[in-house]
């Protein structure tokens, strides 16, 4: 109710008022005191050469670890885009780190298979063939010399001879 220009307020709606305003500040403070860090990315996954029997070979997945295949990181969020690669190892794990991401835009990266080192096993078939990326899931945080990463997984990968070609009987 307005008198002589002086706004006056009841005390159950300045009590109302007052409350909804603590309460707003408090929640603001909240939200900012337990907001993830923001920590670079590492991004790991396995390369397979599918149908052909190569040192690993595992007969339930019908492939084999393809070592020095190489994987791309590639995150189009940000201008420019960032691309990262990476190459498996002698099991077909691959790694890649980059601190030009982090892990509040991982959402905007994919990783794809980017080359076979066996000229018998480059045909890309999983994700469902070639331009195809798999997108990033979280793992965990983990430690990096004094800081910390976020793990992400891509999962697996995979190369296959093409068709009508087959795998020589030894590689």
């Amino acid at each position: 109710m307005a008198h002589s220009g002086i706004l006056v307020l009841s005390l159950p709606i300045l009590v109302v008022l007052l409350g909804s305003l603590l309460s707003h500040a408090e929640g603001a403070d909240t939200a900012k005191t337990n907001s993830p860090p923001r920590l670079p990315i590492a991004v790991e996954g396995i390369i397979y050469c599918r149908s052909c029997k190569l040192p690993g070979y595992d007969k339930s997945i019908d492939a084999s670890p393809l070592p020095g295949a190489v994987a791309k990181l590639q995150c189009n969020g940000s201008a420019p885009g960032v691309t990262v690669k990476g190459t498996t190892d002698k099991n077909g794990y691959f790694l890649i780190q980059t601190n030009k991401v982090t892990n509040y835009g991982a959402h905007k990266c994919q990783v794809f298979l980017e080359s076979s080192p066996l000229s018998y096993c480059n045909v890309p078939v999983y994700p469902t063939g070639k331009g195809s990326g798999a997108p990033l899931k979280f793992e965990r945080n983990i430690k990096v010399g004094s800081g910390q990463q976020a793990l992400y997984t891509a999962g697996a990968f995979a190369f296959a001879p093409a068709k009508g070609s087959s795998c020589p009987r030894t590689p």
